[in-house]
């Protein structure tokens, strides 16, 4: 080969270089703010965050890592970054909550130092605080998320789910912080995919419904109303309302409500749900103090909680109040709940259930399986412990296993204060107890079970 045709060569192998490093800078960049400013990038998709002040802001880093297909990541030091520009209920990023439409990671230094927020003050904000769409794969760590405010009358409305983040992608929440959110239909988080909570706290978020009619709310910590995954480990809900405030309404899940038009998973290890409230008026109610869960029609949907502490949650207010720790069950679908190694305890509703209230109205089973766990100091004033409920015509049961229920207090006259399943009683004892007979197709099981009778 002669000299020329080496030269050639060369030329063309360092063309080829360049344009893999081009390629590989472009499908994965990453991008420092340096300005807690809320700006936008001067000529977004060149690969370059500067604003026209030549900094770096966090609008215009998601606005220039939006512009890439690939894993794009940002830093983002210790500040707080307010949202200044407005732009109503906009996806593009140009204003109002950070828009993020791209497979993203964003770095913060710590959730006690980097702060994203609506609005400096609580309930003041007229956004979220950040959305994620396009079924983008995001990672956020090490950051607070406060002080959004999506008021509504309508819970369902798309321009008003969640008050802290909205997601429709696949979220991951990593040592974060989720606070002082507010929605009617997700208070701090609302997710219509999938999303993973890790070493996060979600607390004092709300959703409420300044309506003057009967119209409830959903999740004040978050709702999840998605065919989706829901992961949550080592992670805390506490302190967070659901409230339906006005006539006749009722405030579901106060810590968290999930549901799916195609079925759920919930894996719930290693956290805690505490001191969070439902609360109504009239004749709606609180329903579900911690969680309210609900299997839709013809799907599967299962419920894991291991290692975990669900304690001084409510349900109060209006007629219907109830479940203090969860309310839920299914309306068509099956739904499988497992609580392994886990405390249920302190709980209270203001009519029933101080516990668990599963109702079955579906033709599918329905089944709850209780193992190694303790269940202490619930009240209502009927039933202070599980209520299995099945209304339809699916089997419906709950298995008991080396568990205990003690101190649970039922404060109506004659009412229950441990296990009752409609129609028929069974306290709990340390065999197995007998079937209902097969005409009812409901059973609740209790076996090899200590602390038999709660006093």
């Amino acid at each position: 080969m002669n000299k020329f045709a080496n030269r050639a060569l060369n030329i063309l192998l360092m063309m080829f270089f360049v344009a893999m490093v081009s390629i590989t800078t472009a499908s994965a960049a990453t991008f420092v703010v340096n300005t807690t400013n809320d700006t936008l990038d001067a000529a977004p998709g060149n690969g370059v965050c500067l604003d026209a002040a030549g900094a770096c802001s966090l609008r215009a880093a998601i606005g220039e890592a939006n512009s890439f297909a690939g894993d794009d990541v940002i830093t983002l030091p210790a500040g707080t970054y307010t949202q200044s520009l407005v732009a109503a209920d906009d996806d593009a990023n140009a204003g109002g909550d950070w828009d993020i439409t791209s497979n993203i990671t964003i770095n913060g230094a710590g959730s006690g130092t980097t702060i994203i927020q609506a609005a400096a003050t609580p309930a003041t904000a007229t956004e979220r605080v950040m959305q994620v769409t396009n079924a983008s794969t995001v990672l956020v760590g090490g950051v607070t998320i406060r002080n959004g405010n999506k008021a509504s009358t309508l819970a369902a409305a798309a321009t008003t789910r969640g008050g802290g983040i909205r997601n429709s992608g696949s979220l991951t929440l990593q040592n974060c912080i989720v606070s002082g959110n507010n929605s009617p239909g997700g208070g701090g988080l609302r997710n219509e995919l999938n999303i993973t909570l890790i070493g996060t706290t979600v607390s004092g978020n709300s959703c409420l419904n300044n309506s003057a009619a009967a119209v409830s709310c959903f999740g004040g910590g978050m709702y999840s109303n998605a065919t989706g995954t829901i992961t949550i480990t080592n992670s805390t809900f506490t302190g967070n309302i659901a409230n339906g405030f006005n006539t006749n309404s009722a405030g579901f899940g106060a810590g968290l409500g999930i549901e799916g038009a195609g079925g759920f998973t919930l894996n719930i290890t290693g956290s805690n749900f505490t001191n969070n409230t439902a609360q109504g008026t009239g004749t709606g109610g609180g329903v579900g103090g911690a969680i309210r869960y609900l299997a839709a029609a013809a799907t599967t949907s299962n419920i894991t909680i291991t290692n975990s502490t669900i304690s001084g949650n409510s349900a109060t207010s209006g007629t219907i109040s109830t479940g203090g720790a969860m309310q839920g069950g299914s309306v068509g679908g099956t739904v499988t709940m497992s609580i392994t190694d886990s405390t249920v305890s302190g709980n209270s509703s203001a009519v029933s259930e101080g516990a668990i209230a599963h109702i079955n109205t579906s033709t599918g089973p329905s089944t709850i399986n209780i193992l190694r766990s303790t269940f202490s100091g619930n009240s209502a004033a009927s039933i202070a412990g599980i209520r299995n409920n099945p209304t339809g015509t699916g089997i419906s049961t709950v298995n008991v296993t080396n568990s205990t229920f003690s101190g649970n207090n039922a404060t109506g006259a004659g009412e229950r204060s441990t296990l009752y399943r409609r129609l028929r009683e069974h306290r709990l004892s340390t065999s197995t107890s007998p079937p209902l007979p097969a005409t009812r197709r409901r059973r609740v099981v209790a076996s090899t079970t200590s602390a038999a009778r709660s006093t």
